[in-house]
């Protein structure tokens, strides 16, 4: 074997198997610090009744739903301008709306936080032009099931129907609060 060759096989190995004049390095991968997402807003001080089992929301949630729909001079109605505590705005998106062939009136406004540990989707209001005839909605992305254990814990007394009535029989809306589910998200219509 000739020097040189000799000489590059030495260099190879001690390459190969380290060298003391030279300290072996570590080589390490390096993950992409990835960040947890934010958590959701709570709404739980938001979202609440002095009324649960009529489906009676305290102000300011009272308000945010009071606003969704204006009543004009002429006794037609229009969408209107949520008004949303500053401190849940981040929550809330745009309002959209649509009115049906019937002129009913319905805004919904797209929601991005939690209530009792439920996500909520959107929040809503529907309503009849010169008629007493209207509810509020929340949409929650949730089953049926777990939905109605919320509310029920929080005072409504749902039952098993979903259908709650109201108590003045005399109301032109039949039922107080209905749980229906839509797809894969469970509805909370309040009249």
């Amino acid at each position: 074997m000739s020097a040189a060759r000799t000489f590059l096989l030495l260099a190879g190995l001690s390459m190969v198997a380290g060298c003391d004049r030279h300290p072996k390095q570590e080589v390490r991968a390096i993950a992409p610090k990835v960040r947890a997402p934010a958590p959701l807003p709570n709404l739980d001080s938001l979202i609440r009744f002095d009324d649960p089992k009529e489906c009676q929301f305290t102000d300011p949630m009272d308000r945010l739903f009071t606003s969704l729909i204006h009543i004009n001079a002429d006794y037609t109605i229009s969408a209107g301008k949520p008004v949303v505590p500053r401190a849940y705005a981040a929550a809330f998106g745009s309002p959209t709306s649509t009115t049906d062939r019937n002129h009913l009136l319905t805004v919904t406004v797209p929601v991005r936080a939690t209530w009792k540990g439920l996500r909520v989707v959107s929040i809503g209001g529907s309503a009849m032009p010169e008629s007493d005839v209207g509810w509020n909605t929340i949409r929650f992305a949730a089953s049926r099931q777990v939905v109605m254990q919320k509310l029920n814990e929080a005072g409504m007394a749902i039952p098993a129907s979903g259908k709650r009535r109201h108590a003045d029989p005399d109301d032109p809306m039949e039922y107080a609060a209905e749980v229906t589910v839509d797809g894969a998200d469970t509805v909370l219509d309040c009249s």
